[in-house]
């Protein structure tokens, strides 16, 4: 180890161990910046270090505190508290700093014990040695720890290359050995770290213990100040703000300078300041804001190493894009091409990051890259190691040069690696700018680039900062969350697509890369559009030159002056005079006038009185006798919960379901509130370049489910940033303008550089004239890093610009372009590069301009580069130069009259609202939505625009016009235009110059698609209502009559504070705030409405919120019912109501009593006499109570000295004081108020008058008037019990309405009934055999096959088939199984769509459609089987394009193909009789059926006598049947329906209307509609917009939007019971029995599981409570199964039959119910078997069990009995057949 330091001056102050530790780390010694800051440090002066990014300024900082805290005494060890404070503007980099600030203490403390186990050592070797057991290398490469990988040293610079050590210094070897035992003793330097992200368990932890470096935020800083962890604070020597150029230009830097002002007051001495950064401009300005009012040392580096920066363009002219072959297609965009170089980058170094300017492009492109590199590599993948080189490993990849050589290392190409599809269609790309779908590569695809972002989860972007560090990630896509000075390990290259946001962005980005000392940055710029060349040249040729953007300080902001004043009050009594001296010693509040000042101390302690502001609670008090600033009640939670100067975007976090978050947590991102809105449920979104659905969308979150593969879109709105600012602009119009000085005209070819515009101009001889950029300039590009097609592409749009509009804008020049559009208008542009800032505020001067010249309402449209807008051709001649000038302090004054009404200044009114503490949410920790935030400060902006100057809106005003607007720097381009020393050249172009293209882009894109901008902030308006036409509406009485009178005595009784759950804490604090809403008060009238803690009588709490209105209901009747005596006030003034006898209630007024007196005593309070009544009334309503109505007030009240001025658009005193005392109370006349305040009936009318006329009031009839909010409420709760009345109707009247209008409940009879059914299921496709076994037979009673025929025969209707559907499904599963159905009339051969071996012609599905139905396909020419043959026609009316006059061909396939019965030996002579007997009856019924034209449903051709007897068996005979009945049977030709798409959707919804009712989503999915709800809702919508139908909800549990026609809602209401009776309808025993009605399950009639859910299974109780309590379990679940139906009792679900009947399930608890449910059962099988007499005579149907109670037990089998069952040895059996 080296003994010998004197080369290392600075290296004087330090101890040996941290002498030692520092060159064995650092061989090469100190750099010059660190020697300068450690001397300036180590003599106790406050530092700002700015050096490059990576030369150890962090380390600097630090290392001279580590050494102070390892040579602290053992006392001083001992001693708890924060010694070094380091304040962090990003909690990623405060994490950073505290993993990399492990190593140096380490370091140290080994250091030191080294040397004193060691001793000293001598030489050379041993020092070797030492830094071995030290952990350190003296060689190039990384400092580890033992056993620690590999990591670079970040801001600590640690990792520099290795410089031989020369030269030893001698020190004291007495006091190093003092030194090193102080180091060696007592506790270890400790460190940690407090963030929003720590834990409570953590914080607890660092107050009882609190670390010696204590790593922090700003936020996490003025939380500590704000509670008692600041007495951890109180040692604090030393505070490090790191990154100090973000944090100064904002108002989080306000929030700071104020926080450290703060800080020091809790010191003996100021702590010592140090503050870094790589990017300031001014130093000084800099400097000011670290070190306040005391003196800072800059210390700056002597010569930075320029930045490498490279502006690339891939393509060689940008006015003409080469097409790319993308996925196929041939593509016309720069984004192909700039991301294939991209990719070739990353494939040519070890690691890249690549920055964006928005989160949405950082999405997009990270998703290309992917997909690109899937594209390139993803078919040459066939080994583990091609895969591991896919994982990212850096060894692999590391030494690949190109990209054919990284193809070449891959294998064989065209070798698929597992799991990944090869070629080119493994992704779908989407190139296209406006396009933001795409698909997400599946699990197994390669991934060489990962997302980094705002909405990017913490956890997920920590997981892609670590893979970039360790080498396994090649690329991270970032915003400017990677631009500060977080150590990302070693990055070979930084990469910027579009130009960066400022030259000090540039330099913070291109310095990731080379991120340590002595490093030289190197990165590229890639233009999108032609115009970014200009800006990405400023840029590049800026930060090369290290010409950075000067930042301002935030000056005198009174938002956040509020909030920190709410903070510091609240922790101790603080005197006003000091608190000002301390708010003075902060840079940006040096310049604060005490009339300022003062004014946020009258908003802070409510001096602003105004019954628009009455609700507003004080948050201090200003005692301004003793000059006292004392906290009010919960003031220290609200500073606390609602810190910061962030403004809440409305963020919703997005989590994973309950339980789905595995081994990570839930939260996988975050979305603001506009995106949110813009997102549905089902939507698939991307987050980190994952793919994720929404599930729900909750108040406060958003809840997804991981989806891999699937497309995605999105869901970043594409906002507009922060604008150029002023500088920037004028350093781009300086170089426009030098460059504009370089072109030069040149007769003949010989020109020289640039290349030949597209036209050229032609000089007066007519000879051409070439023109060409001096070699100088191109110089100067070249050694701006344009690469050739840069300069080629960037000296061709200047060439271009300037023969278009014959001047470049620039510094000093700026071009009013004017040209014609299509349609005749004329559209200008305003070039400038001046900025957004400046370009905003004047347009907004010329749209006032053009509105008041022309009497037209302008769009005017403000960019970086200028100004757009459009006049109509009707103007004339078109204006000049003249519409865009304007003097300058006309400007001024145009512009700030103007700003108070924009949405800029509603929404930035918000803002500093939430800062200053005025709109706080109603639960701290939850957000508030952004739609809730906008409306209190809509009301909050209202109510202050009655004072001239109130705070919040001044601040507003500042904010608006300085930092979003800069108005002093338009201000002064107004001046130099008037000085000529800026000219206008206007020019008149036929097409837009290359300049305006882009802008007029802009233009249109805002305009034309503005109502998908994000809601724009308005004026909140609580009410909008019309008295009079609603008066016109409900009569003559007004909207009074439509008020619930109980609703009306709730309100006023929670409004005066007398409900129980309203009444206030009996305290000092809890009484001034009542006088102040309510106004003046008696004695009796604040004990009524306050509640002592040892009250009898329950606080609102205890009682519930019934019980309170009941007793409001109470005691406003109980008044209505007495009379008054004239001039008496109604409202209560003592306690009405109250249960107090005489000695409780003088108790609590005793109790009220002293604290008035004590509020009279600190001047808060007054004492009046009011309408002869002695009242109290708050200090900030005396001077309103004097003027208004002469009451007596004391002097010190009636001249309240510094109160704030009202405006001239204020109200009166008297007016004041009725709004309020209206706000109070449910509703008020002119006799109320006159009685309240003892003035004159007249004067109070007029008053009220004049309060309705400005909207405040609503006069809701002859008498009475309503604020405007407390009628919202009134009528709300109206509405609401009104609503109760009508609620969404049960499913049960749906049911009951779709079985009527099916004829269902009761079938009709004959060929007429047939027809009507057809009608009403016109175009409904169901399995062919369903038809004529379910559908027909439940609508027609005596339904017969030969009634289908004669409709289709006489061309009434019509029938089409189709292939495959549910028919098929279901009878491939009966034939699998080979199971009987034969239970309700359904046999194996009415599963429908039986193949049965006939040449695949099962039929599938069969529609019926009248045949004038729009839905119906057209019947064309004959055709014949004889002509086309018997198989294709039979193909032709399978696929739908013929049909037949006839059913039976349909018929015919249906019936099964008989299975050959395994032949018995021996059979009874009993058994061949019946067979016998069966047989004959079953051929007589067949010929019956044949002779009515078709086999009768009952013929059942499976009886093993039979089939032994037919002739033909099988697939033959089944083959014959078809063949002969197409062959007798004629055909015809079908085609599509001649309906448009609309018309069809037409004739569905109608169809739907009849048939149901209602149309909903699960309606439209049972109904099969194609494309579902989505394909219907155009047609509902516009049929709503006619009046057609109505939108609502109208049956429950059918989701939120449904439609029906206003007769149906009719019909629904008259089936449905009244809404106080119960939900399932009680019918007693002497009732008559309800209707029920049995349902196949695949009726379309039934909705049982379509929409409808099953309820739970119930017995009825009457069977016996043991059986009725049984649990249901293993029940079987209802299925669709072939034969399962349900009987609905009044419409209600009562009873599930499965196929064969065995297990019954009841879902009724009334036994009546279960009986008609049973019999109806009965019925049905009874008409089932009378069609088919082979039903019971095969097998009887027999009932084992009901919800799993076996039938045969005696209470069951009983009640199965009353229902007409029969016992059997099995269970009960229905007697059905003989």
């Amino acid at each position: 180890m080296p003994s010998d330091f004197s080369s290392f001056a600075a290296f004087s102050c330090f101890s040996r161990a941290s002498r030692s530790w520092f060159l064995s780390a650092f061989p090469s010694g100190p750099t010059s910046v660190q020697e300068r800051a450690w001397a300036a440090i180590g003599r106790g002066e406050n530092a700002l270090v700015v050096a490059p990014t990576g030369s150890g300024k962090t380390l600097a900082a630090f290392f001279s505190a580590i050494d102070r805290l390892m040579r602290r005494s053992a006392e001083d060890r001992e001693a708890k508290g924060v010694r070094v404070l380091y304040v962090s503007p990003l909690k990623a980099l405060a994490a950073d700093v505290e993993r990399n600030l492990r190593r140096p203490l380490a370091g140290v403390e080994r250091a030191a014990r080294g040397l004193r186990e060691f001793g000293e050592p001598d030489d050379r070797g041993e020092s070797a040695e030492l830094a071995c057991e030290l952990g350190v290398a003296e060689g190039p490469g990384l400092v580890r720890e033992p056993g620690e990988p590999g990591e670079s040293g970040g801001e600590f610079g640690i990792g520099a290359a290795a410089v031989p050590v020369s030269g030893r210094a001698r020190t004291n070897p007495a006091g190093e050995t003092r030194a090193i035992d102080a180091a060696l003793q007592g506790p270890r330097t400790s460190v940690g770290m407090r963030t929003g992200d720590t834990p409570a368990k953590e914080r607890r932890r660092l107050r009882v213990n609190p670390p010696d470096i204590l790593i922090t935020t700003p936020e996490s800083l003025y939380l500590m100040l704000t509670s008692e962890a600041r007495k951890t604070l109180g040692a604090v020597s030393t505070v490090i703000v790191d990154e100090i150029h973000s944090l100064a230009g904002s108002k989080r830097g306000t929030h700071l300078a104020l926080s450290l002002e703060r800080l020091d007051g809790l010191l003996e001495e100021p702590a010592q300041r140090i503050g870094l950064s790589a990017t300031v401009s001014p130093a000084r300005t800099m400097a000011d804001f670290l070190g306040g009012s005391r003196p800072v040392t800059i210390v700056e580096a002597d010569s930075a190493a320029s930045p490498d920066v490279a502006v690339s363009v891939p393509v060689a002219d940008m006015a003409a894009i080469p097409p790319a072959s993308v996925a196929g297609q041939m593509v016309v965009s720069m984004w192909p091409h700039i991301e294939r170089a991209i990719l070739d980058h990353v494939l040519r170094h070890r690691t890249t990051v690549v920055f964006v300017n928005s989160r949405g492009a950082c999405e997009r492109l990270t998703a290309h890259l992917n997909e690109g590199y899937a594209n390139r590599f993803g078919g040459a993948e066939g080994s583990e190691a091609a895969a591991d080189r896919f994982a990212g490993s850096a060894a692999a990849v590391g030494s690949v040069k190109s990209v054919e050589a990284h193809r070449q290392t891959q294998g064989r190409p065209g070798a698929g690696r597992k799991g990944l599809p090869a070629g080119p269609g493994a992704h779908r790309q989407s190139w296209g700018s406006g396009d933001s779908n795409y698909s997400t590569p599946p699990p197994e695809a390669p991934v060489i680039a990962k997302a980094h972002h705002g909405s990017v989860s913490k956890e997920q972007r920590l997981a892609v900062e670590n893979e970039l560090k360790s080498g396994s990630l090649r690329c991270v896509v970032a915003t400017a969350s990677l631009e500060l000075g977080i150590d990302m390990g070693s990055i070979d290259l930084v990469l910027q697509v579009a130009p960066p946001p400022s030259v000090a962005s540039g330099l913070q980005r291109i310095g990731r890369a080379n991120h340590a000392v002595g490093g030289r940055p190197r990165g590229a710029i890639y233009p999108v559009e032609r115009t970014h060349l200009v800006d990405a040249a400023v840029a590049a040729e800026g930060m090369r030159t290290g010409a950075i953007e000067e930042t301002e300080l935030v000056a005198n902001a009174l938002d956040v002056l509020a909030q920190q004043t709410v903070a510091a009050v609240s922790v101790e009594e603080t005197p006003a005079d000091r608190w000002f001296e301390t708010v003075r010693r902060a840079a940006p509040y040096a310049a604060l006038p005490r009339e300022s000042f003062d004014s946020v101390l009258e908003l802070l302690s409510g001096a602003y009185a105004s019954a628009d502001l009455a609700d507003f609670s004080p948050r201090i008090v200003w005692d301004r006798e003793a000059g006292v600033l004392r906290a009010r009640p919960g003031a220290q939670r609200l500073a606390v919960s609602f810190s910061g100067t962030i403004p809440d975007r409305g963020m919703f976090p997005v989590v994973l379901p309950e339980g789905a978050e595995e081994a990570g947590r839930r939260r996988v991102g975050e979305l603001d509130e506009e995106m949110v809105y813009e997102s549905r449920v089902g939507d698939v979104v991307t987050l980190g370049t994952s793919s994720w659905q929404i599930r729900e969308i909750a108040n406060d979150r958003v809840v997804v489910d991981h989806v891999s593969g699937r497309s995605s879109r999105l869901p970043f709105w594409r906002g507009e940033g922060p604008g150029r600012p002023a500088s920037a602009g004028a350093a781009k119009g300086a170089f426009l303008r030098e460059a504009e000085a370089s072109l030069e005209l040149a007769s003949g070819p010989e020109a020289a550089g640039g290349r030949r515009p597209a036209a050229n101009p032609e000089s007066s001889a007519g000879v051409r004239s070439e023109p060409h950029v001096s070699a100088s300039f191109l110089s100067r590009l070249e050694s701006a890093g344009l690469d050739e097609n840069a300069r080629e592409n960037l000296v061709s749009l200047l060439l271009e610009q300037k023969a278009a509009t014959g001047a470049i804008p620039s510094d000093e020049t700026l071009v009013l372009e004017r040209c014609k559009d299509e349609n005749g208008s004329w559209r200008f542009v305003l070039h400038s590069p001046m900025g957004r800032r400046v370009h905003e505020p004047w347009a907004m001067a010329i749209r006032e301009r053009i509105r008041r010249v022309a009497k037209i309402e302008p769009q005017v449209f403000a960019s970086d580069d200028g100004i757009a807008f459009q006049l109509p051709a009707t103007i004339g001649r078109p204006p000049g130069a003249e519409l865009v000038v304007f003097d300058a302090e006309e400007l001024r004054r145009l512009v700030t009259s103007r700003i108070g009404g924009t949405a800029l200044f509603a929404a930035r009114f918000r803002e500093c609202a939430a800062r200053a503490l005025l709109t706080p949410s109603s639960r701290p920790g939850r957000r508030t939505p952004l739609w809730l935030q906008r409306l209190r400060a809509g009301q909050l902006l209202e109510a202050s625009r009655q004072f001239r100057n109130f705070p919040v809106s001044v601040e507003a005003a500042r904010e608006c016009l300085q930092d979003v607007y800069d108005l002093p720097a338009l201000a002064g381009l107004m001046e130099r235009i008037e000085a000529r020393s800026v000219r206008i050249v206007e020019a008149e172009t036929a097409s837009p110059s290359p300049f305006a293209r882009p802008l007029l882009f802009g233009y249109t894109g805002a305009f034309l698609y503005q109502e998908d901008l994000p809601r724009a902030e308005r004026r909140a308006h609580l009410l909008s209502l019309d008295p009079e036409a609603i008066a016109s509406l409900v009569g003559d009485g007004g909207v009074g009559q439509v008020l619930d009178e109980s609703v009306l005595a709730e309100v006023e009784a929670e409004l005066q504070r007398l409900a129980p759950c309203r009444r206030v804490r009996r305290d000092a604090e809890a009484v001034a705030d009542l006088l102040r809403r309510l106004g003046p008060l008696t004695l009796e009238g604040v004990a009524a409405r306050s509640v002592g803690a040892c009250d009898d009588a329950p606080p609102a709490q205890e009682k519930g919120d019934s019980a309170a209105r009941e007793d409001a209901a109470d005691s406003s009747q109980a008044d209505e019912k007495q009379p008054r005596r004239e001039g008496e006030s109604r409202f209560p003034r003592v306690g009405e109501g109250s249960a107090r006898d005489g000695q409780e209630e003088a108790a609590a007024s005793e109790a009220v009593r002293s604290l008035l007196e004590e509020l009279a005593q600190s001047r808060r309070v007054v004492a009046v006499r009011l309408g002869g009544r002695e009242c109290w009334a708050g200090a900030e309503d005396a001077p309103a109570l004097r003027l208004a109505l002469g009451v007596d007030v004391p002097e010190w009240a009636a001249e309240p000295g510094g109160l704030p001025r009202t405006s001239a658009v204020s109200r009166s005193p008297l007016e004041d004081l009725l709004l309020r005392c209206a706000r109070t109370r449910a509703r008020i006349t002119a006799a109320d108020a006159a009685a309240e305040f003892g003035i004159g009936r007249a004067t109070a009318a007029e008053a009220l008058e004049s309060l309705a006329e400005s909207g405040s009031l609503i006069r809701i009839d002859d008498a009475h008037w309503m604020e405007a909010s407390v009628f919202a409420r009134v009528r709300n709760r109206s509405l609401a019990r009104a609503r109760a009345a009508i609620e969404p109707a049960r499913p049960a009247a749906l049911h009951r309405l779709v079985l009527e209008r099916a004829g269902i409940d009761r079938p009709g009879r004959g060929i007429d009934a047939l027809a009507e059914a057809i009608s009403l299921m016109e175009g409904v496709w169901l399995p062919a055999s369903l038809w004529e076994s379910v559908v027909f037979p439940a609508r027609v009673a005596d339904y017969a096959p030969g009634m289908l025929d004669e409709l289709i025969l006489s061309g009434d209707v019509l029938w089409q088939a189709r292939s495959g559907g549910e028919s098929g499904r279901a009878s491939s599963e009966a034939s699998r199984t080979g199971k009987e159905s034969g239970r309700l009339a359904n046999d194996a051969s009415q599963t429908g769509g039986e193949p049965s071996k006939t040449g695949g012609a099962s039929v599938g599905e069969v529609a019926f459609f009248p045949t004038d139905s729009p839905l119906a396909p057209a019947a064309g020419a004959a055709v014949s089987a004889d002509d086309v043959g018997w198989e294709d026609l039979w193909k032709l009316a399978r696929e739908g394009a013929a049909t037949a006059l006839s059913f039976e061909p349909v018929r015919a396939c249906l019936q099964p193909r008989a299975a050959a019965p395994k032949k018995r030996r021996v059979t009874s002579r009993r058994s061949r009789r019946y067979a016998a007997f069966t047989a004959a009856r079953a051929l007589s019924t067949e010929a019956q059926g044949i002779g009515s034209g078709g086999p009768a449903q009952g013929t059942q051709p499976g009886n093993s006598q039979l089939r032994q007897s037919s002739p033909r068996r099988g697939a033959a005979a089944g083959v014959e049947r078809l063949e002969a009945a197409m062959l007798q049977t004629t055909w015809r030709r079908l085609s599509p329906p001649r309906v448009s798409a609309e018309e069809a959707a037409v004739a569905i919804v109608e169809s739907l209307l009849d048939r149901y009712g209602v149309v909903s989503r699960d309606i439209a999915l049972a109904a099969g509609v194609p494309g579902g709800m989505a394909s219907l809702t155009p047609v509902l919508r516009r049929m709503e917009d006619a009046g057609a139908v109505l939108r609502g909800t109208f049956v429950r549990g059918l989701g939120p939007v449904q439609y029906a026609e206003r007769g149906t809602l009719d019909a629904l209401r008259s089936f449905a019971d009244s809404p106080s009776d119960a939900d399932v309808r009680a019918v007693g025993e002497g009732d008559s029995e309800p209707a029920a009605a049995v349902l196949d399950l695949r009726d379309p009639a039934c909705l049982m599981g379509r929409g409808v859910p099953w309820p739970d299974p119930a017995l009825p109780s009457q069977i016996g409570e043991r059986l009725a309590a049984a649990p249901s379990v293993g029940l079987p679940d209802p299925s669709r199964r072939p034969g399962a139906a349900v009987v609905l009792v009044d419409g209600e679900p009562a009873l599930y039959a499965p196929e064969n009947m065995k297990a019954l399930v009841s879902y009724t608890p009334e036994i009546v119910a279960f009986r008609a449910a049973l019999r109806a059962l009965a019925e049905f099988l009874g008409r089932a078997a009378a069609r088919d007499p082979g039903i019971a005579a095969r097998k009887r149907t027999v009932v084992e069990s009901v919800n799993g109670v076996s039938a045969l037990e005696r209470a069951m089998g009983d009640a199965l009995a009353e229902a007409g069952l029969a016992r059997d040895p099995r269970g009960m059996r229905f007697a059905v057949g003989p």
